[in-house]
């Protein structure tokens, strides 16, 4: 039964006949007593809980879904992130409950990360604290199917990272340790003065925004160049307000301006996991705390920059939101060109991505903003960010960006 449910869905059977082997009779993450520790780890609403609490009994007692919840329990949280192959919206025969089964595979997850806490030394509340972006993810799918509750497959994938990489839910943002490469930019400092440079090779249109690697020859305007003979630093530079590329070259005395960070240095890269408290105060207090942690957690492998990539550092926003903590967010950072999705923060707004905005909800200011932005025929970007001050400086995190 288990594969054809599997064929049904278009799902890979590999696997299945193990699984109908080593099925339980009941399987722990539907049992009452995990899911009631669980949901309130994960910070999901209590007056959901008797809802999931009696589909999850009736999926442990069907003879053909306790199979089908162990098969996707098995290639979910016992896999690397790089090895998930995502899950369909919709299982028949589960139809709007398969949000709720995938809601369930995120609580199974989270024992996995306390595991990963314990292995590596680090305290239990960072562990739980990842587990808290399980309760954001509703919010999209009651989008998407109003009056449901359930979480959706492409929220899923994500939470892998937290699983099996130095990847690290710390105050308000979800941190990642990296060594910069193509999608960080090479940073100079000289006091309080900051240039950022875009690294070689990188494709531009005619607005100075990134393009991707593979984009078609005719779309391309320009490539940047950059070099540091030791001398002198030349290259693209990027506006640091915009996040867009200047025309022409910047030259830099190299005797006069210290290279912070270039490819190959461990850099922290953040993600913004959805909802409000985004005060600068608490912003301060993330990356304060983010490198204290890193340096105990990984003391040879110094951190070098603070970075982004996000739809939230469209500088267009200082415009439309301007009082906002996002506003503030982007006064506090760098900006620099990255490759984006022509609707880059469509689906984190508003739960989907089509062009039908006249059936878009204007319920606060950010969903206005963002249709007003569309409606003024400026582009929703996705620039990159780098925060300052930069690690190593000793006045603290600001929340005006330092004049140039």
């Amino acid at each position: 039964m288990l594969k054809e449910v599997l064929f049904q869905n278009w799902m890979p059977t590999d696997g299945a006949e193990e699984t109908e082997r080593s099925c339980p009779e009941k399987l722990f993450f539907l049992s009452e007593a995990f899911i009631r520790k669980y949901c309130a780890v994960a910070g999901l609403p209590a007056e959901r809980l008797e809802l999931v609490l009696g589909k999850a009994a009736s999926f442990d007692a069907d003879e053909d879904i306790r199979p089908l919840a162990w098969h996707l329990y098995r290639n979910f949280c016992k896999v690397k992130a790089r090895e998930f192959h995502p899950f369909p919206e919709f299982i028949h025969p589960l139809g709007y409950d398969t949000g709720i089964l995938y809601l369930l595979l995120l609580l199974a997850l989270i024992p996995e990360l306390e595991a990963r806490a314990e292995k590596e030394h680090f305290p239990l509340r960072y562990a739980h604290a990842a587990a808290t972006r399980i309760g954001t993810f509703p919010v999209y799918y009651a989008q998407a199917f109003p009056e449901r509750f359930g979480i959706r497959s492409r929220s899923m994938h994500f939470m892998l990272h937290f699983k099996d990489s130095p990847m690290f839910r710390i105050g308000r943002f979800d941190f990642v340790l990296e060594q910069a490469g193509e999608r960080s930019p090479l940073v100079y400092a000289r006091g309080g003065e900051v240039k950022i440079f875009c690294c070689k090779g990188w494709l531009l249109d005619r607005d100075g925004d990134r393009l991707a690697p593979d984009t078609a020859p005719e779309k391309i305007a320009r490539v940047t160049r950059f070099s540091d003979d030791g001398a002198f630093v030349c290259g693209t530079e990027a506006d640091i307000r915009t996040g867009l590329a200047l025309p022409g070259e910047t030259r830099l005395d190299a005797r006069e301006w210290k290279r912070v960070a270039a490819p190959g240095d461990w850099v922290l890269h953040f993600h913004i996991p959805a909802g409000g408290g985004m005060s600068p105060e608490i912003c301060r207090a993330s990356f304060a705390e983010a490198l204290t942690f890193f340096a105990a957690q990984y003391p040879d492998q110094p951190v070098k920059l603070i970075f982004s990539i996000s739809w939230i550092f469209n500088h267009a926003w200082l415009d439309y939101i301007p009082n906002s903590n996002m506003a503030a967010l982007i006064r506090s950072s760098a900006l620099f060109p990255s490759a984006h999705a022509a609707n880059a923060g469509l689906f984190f707004v508003f739960g989907r991505e089509d062009a039908d905005y006249a059936g878009y909800p204007r319920t606060n200011s950010l969903e206005r903003a963002v249709l007003d932005c569309i409606a003024d025929g400026r582009p929703l970007r996705a620039p990159g960010a780098v925060i300052l001050p930069l690690p190593g400086e000793k006045q603290g995190f600001s929340t005006e960006r330092k004049p140039l």
